[in-house]
């Protein structure tokens, strides 16, 4: 289903962003005034047409469940990825060729932040639960995943055959950072030791 939706900006950072809603018969042009007085106070404002409603398709003035509102609210709320490629990685041309990347996303929704939160606290509750091979290797500087989360996760993991590896000073993207031969040593050693790998690649006059 087609929606109609606006994000109105100022010009400076915005102090923050709100969702303005328009009611039943309604649309969101009808709502233009209180958007330009929230805009001049350095507000962002996320304006929507319901399904059925304004621009957006749907039958008029009809919904078959009232969440469908919701999940119409999710789409048109798309939130920014604050995450700057200086904090994935100190590696300074990853970082550039990240900025540049036109698929690495930009924006992501709330529904995608709270399922998220969710499937953490998930993982966190049931690591008991995790008795299969593990190898968690993590950046000891990491800003946006904490190094102590995974160190929680991994000492109530069950499994009989699990290793923790921290690498200090190494950021989110631990496969991205300078040191990622290191990293990449210590993963295919660890598949190695388990998989046979360096047998197989030997017989057939690999290193």
């Amino acid at each position: 289903m087609r929606l109609f939706f606006q994000i109105v900006r100022p010009r400076s950072e915005p102090v923050a962003h709100i969702a303005l809603l328009h009611g039943y018969a309604e649309h969101l042009g009808r709502h233009s005034e209180v958007t330009r007085a929230l805009v001049a106070a350095r507000y962002a404002v996320h304006l929507l047409d319901v399904r059925g409603h304004g621009q957006s398709g749907g039958k008029r003035a009809h919904v078959d469940r009232f969440e469908d509102y919701l999940a119409d609210l999710e789409v048109s709320l798309p939130m920014r990825n604050e995450l700057k490629p200086e904090q994935l990685t100190r590696d300074v041309a990853i970082q550039e060729a990240t900025r540049k990347d036109p698929l690495y996303q930009q924006i992501a929704t709330p529904r995608w932040f709270n399922e998220s939160s969710r499937a953490q606290e998930t993982v966190l509750r049931r690591a008991t639960e995790f008795v299969t091979p593990l190898l968690l290797l993590c950046g000891g500087a990491d800003p946006i995943a904490d190094p102590k989360a995974a160190r929680e996760f991994f000492d109530h993991a069950t499994s009989q055959d699990k290793q923790f590896k921290q690498y200090d000073g190494l950021l989110h993207e631990i496969f991205h950072e300078p040191e990622r031969d290191v990293v990449f040593r210590d993963l295919i050693g660890w598949l190695d030791e388990r998989a046979g790998g360096s047998v197989q690649r030997a017989a057939t006059g690999q290193r």
